[in-house]
């Protein structure tokens, strides 16, 4: 994985092979860029992980890593596209995701909270 990776960071890590389809965003100037992911013949532990991470009040964040077959070394885009899963459909043959960038209008700006015990001189 690469250096800025959550967890695991630098180390080479065994990822366990599951088919799935994966539709890239569209390049457009318009509308929000979209990934739809799409994972066929779901078992039903990967239908409860995902149910029960659904239900949590935390973002799910995907990864998209790109590995070249000519080089597993590690992923050809560093840092990795991260996205927001923002829903998540499941039936009893497929699981359905669609990721998108996280909504920057609900971030806090500045994102660095100054607070009296870092910087004493902002009291007066």
């Amino acid at each position: 994985l690469e250096a800025s990776a959550p967890e695991n960071a630098g180390e080479a890590v065994e990822f366990l092979p599951y088919a799935f389809d994966l539709e890239l965003p569209e390049i457009a100037e318009s509308g929000k860029p979209e990934i739809v992911l799409t994972i066929d013949n779901v078992s039903r532990e990967i239908v409860a992980s995902i149910e029960a991470a659904v239900r949590t009040p935390y973002l799910i964040e995907i990864a998209y890593r790109i590995y070249m077959m000519s080089d597993p070394s590690g992923p050809q885009n560093d840092p990795p596209m991260t996205m927001v899963i923002n829903t998540v459909e499941t039936d009893v043959f497929r699981v359905t995701a669609r990721a998108g960038f996280a909504d920057l209008s609900k971030t806090a700006y500045p994102r660095k909270t100054y607070t009296l015990d870092q910087f004493p001189s902002l009291s007066s």
